[in-house]
C-alpha cells in the first residue's frame, strides 16, 4: 500500500515513522498481551479527556511501559480514533540512523488527519533526547497534542526537568508488578482478559489462599517478562543479563569511566538490600575510588531505578540529627535480591532480604497512593524499626521478619520502638500464619499484606491500594 504523504519530514524518517506507526497503512500491530498494568486505566482516561495534556510514565526497564504505550493506541484504534492521529515513536529503536528530535515527531501531519481531533503522541524513552525538557514544556505552552512520555532513567527529572515540568505535566512512577498485579497476570487466562475480567476480590484470593504463588512472586520478582517462568535458574540468569547489559552498560556506560566497578558496586548493594550507606567503606572495597565517587554512582543507580533509598527518620525535630541519619538502599525490586545472591534464594539471610525488600515495594505504592512517606528510625542506643509509614493522619511502625514463628523478642523491640516514636500502630509482617493483636502489636502474615496492603495495615477501611 502506498504510503501517505507527510509534510516537510526526511524521507529516512518517513520510514521510521512508518515502520512504528503500522496503522498508518491500515497493516494492523503485533498481537498484544491482555493483561494491564495499573496504570493503563489512569492514562486512557487522560489521553481521552485530559486534565492536564502530558503525562510522563517513569520506571526502571522491563517493567512493561512500552508494552502500555502500544496497548493504548491499540485501544484508541479500535474505539475509532483516526489512525492519522495517532504517532507512537520509540527514540530508542537501533534501527534509527540518526537521532531524532520530539519536534520532528510532533510536526507529523499525515494528510488524512482529522483536523478537529487532537493529535496524540506516545513517546518511549524520552530520556535519550537531548534538552527534552525545553521541547516538552514548549509543547504543552503551545498545545501540540495529547502526550504521554516513557522515562527509564530518573535523571531526566533530577538534572532539568523538575523545573520546567512542575504545574506542566504529571508524574506516574511504575515500578516491577505488585503482587496483585502478579496475581492478576499468572493465575490462569481469566487473569488476563481486557480490562480485568477477573474481579480485584479473585486476585486478592488467590494470593491469600495460594502460598504457592506468594512464593513465586517472592522467587521471580515483579519484572512482567519473567513472571509465568517455572524455571527460576533461568529467570535469576536473565534478570543478571539483563540489567547488566542493558541498564548498566547501555543506560550508564556514557556516564562512568569504570563501568566495572560500578557493576561491582551494584552487586554488593543489592546482596546487602536494607543496608545502611557506607560510601567510605564501599570505597575502600572498590579500590581507588574517593567517597564521591560512589556516591555519584549510587546516585546514578537510583536514576535508573536498580535501587532505592529509604531515609533515616528522626523522633526529634532538630535539623542536625535529621542529617546525621544515613540513608539505608534496597534493590528497586526483591527479584534481584535472589537473582544476584551469593547463596541458594532460600538461605535464611537471603529471604529476611526478600521479605524487607518486597515490603518495602509495597510501602512505597501506599505511600505514592496516599501522598505519604515511608523513612526508617534508629536510635543512639541500637534501638530500631524497619520502617516508619506515614498515610494520611496516619502513622505506623512496621517490623519485617521472615520466620514463621516470630520471636518474643522481636515483639518486645517493636513494641518499644513504637512506644519510645509515640506510634500507636505497630505491625509485625511476618512469615508464619499468625494473625491478630497481641499486646499491641498487630501480627501481619505476608501474604495477607501482599494480598491487599493499604487495608491490611489500616484494618478493614475500604481502599487504599492499588
Amino acid at each position: 500500500m502506498r504510503k501517505r504523504s507527510v509534510y516537510r519530514l526526511p524521507p529516512a524518517l518517513v520510514d521510521d515513522l512508518t515502520r512504528q506507526n503500522p496503522w498508518w497503512q491500515s497493516d494492523p500491530q503485533p498481537v498484544l498481551p491482555a493483561f494491564r498494568r495499573w496504570p493503563y486505566a489512569v492514562l486512557d482516561k487522560r489521553l481521552r479527556d485530559p486534565i492536564a495534556p502530558i503525562v510522563l510514565l517513569r520506571g526502571p526497564r522491563q517493567v512493561g511501559k512500552t508494552t502500555l504505550l502500544r496497548q493504548l493506541a491499540d485501544d484508541l484504534l479500535d474505539s475509532g480514533w483516526p489512525p492519522a492521529n495517532l504517532t507512537y515513536f520509540d527514540f530508542e529503536d537501533f534501527r534509527l540512523k540518526r537521532q531524532v528530535s520530539p519536534e520532528e515527531i510532533a510536526k507529523l501531519r499525515p494528510a488524512d488527519a482529522d483536523r478537529d481531533r487532537p493529535q496524540i503522541l506516545l513517546l518511549d524513552e524520552l530520556h535519550n533526547v537531548p534538552r527534552w525538557d525545553r521541547w516538552l514544556k514548549h509543547a504543552v505552552d503551545n498545545r501540540l497534542g495529547r502526550i504521554v512520555a516513557t522515562d527509564s532513567a530518573a535523571s531526566l527529572l533530577r538534572e532539568a526537568g523538575r523545573e520546567s515540568g512542575l504545574g506542566r505535566w504529571d508524574e506516574i512512577v511504575l515500578e516491577g508488578l505488585t503482587a496483585q498485579e502478579f496475581a492478576a497476570l499468572t493465575t490462569g487466562p481469566a487473569g488476563a482478559q481486557r480490562g480485568s475480567a477477573r474481579s480485584a476480590r479473585d486476585d486478592l484470593r488467590g494470593l491469600a489462599g495460594d502460598p504457592e504463588l506468594v512464593e513465586r512472586y517472592l522467587a521471580v520478582g515483579g519484572f512482567p517478562a519473567h513472571a509465568t517462568s517455572d524455571d527460576y535458574r533461568l529467570v535469576r540468569e536473565r534478570l543478571r543479563n539483563d540489567i547488566v547489559d542493558r541498564a548498566l552498560r547501555r543506560d550508564l556506560a556514557a556516564r562512568v569511566q569504570d563501568p566495572e566497578r560500578l557493576r561491582k558496586l551494584f552487586v554488593y548493594l543489592v546482596q546487602e538490600s536494607g543496608a545502611e550507606q557506607n560510601l567510605a567503606a564501599r570505597a575502600n572495597d572498590l579500590g581507588n575510588v574517593d567517597a564521591r565517587t560512589v556516591a555519584k554512582w549510587v546516585g546514578l543507580l537510583e536514576d535508573t531505578f536498580l535501587v532505592v533509598t529509604l531515609d533515616r527518620g528522626s523522633s526529634s525535630n532538630k535539623a542536625a540529627e535529621r542529617l546525621r541519619g544515613r540513608s539505608k538502599l534496597y534493590a528497586g525490586d526483591h527479584g534481584l535480591v535472589t537473582a544476584f545472591a551469593e547463596v541458594p534464594a532460600h538461605e535464611s539471610e537471603v529471604r529476611g532480604k526478600v521479605f524487607e525488600t518486597v515490603v518495602y515495594r509495597h510501602l512505597r505504592e501506599i505511600a505514592r497512593a496516599q501522598s505519604g512517606r515511608v523513612q526508617y528510625l534508629r536510635w543512639k542506643d541500637g534501638l530500631e524499626v524497619d520502617f516508619i509509614l506515614e498515610a494520611g493522619s496516619e502513622r505506623f511502625a512496621v517490623e519485617v521478619t521472615h520466620s514463621v514463628q516470630p520471636k518474643p523478642g522481636k515483639r518486645k523491640t517493636l513494641e518499644r520502638a513504637a512506644e519510645r516514636a509515640g506510634i500507636g500502630r505497630a505491625v509485625l509482617i511476618h512469615g508464619g500464619l499468625a494473625e491478630g493483636e497481641v499486646e499491641g502489636i498487630t501480627f501481619l502474615p505476608l501474604f495477607r499484606f501482599l494480598a491487599d496492603p493499604w487495608p491490611a495495615l489500616a484494618g478493614d477501611r475500604p481502599g487504599g491500594g492499588r
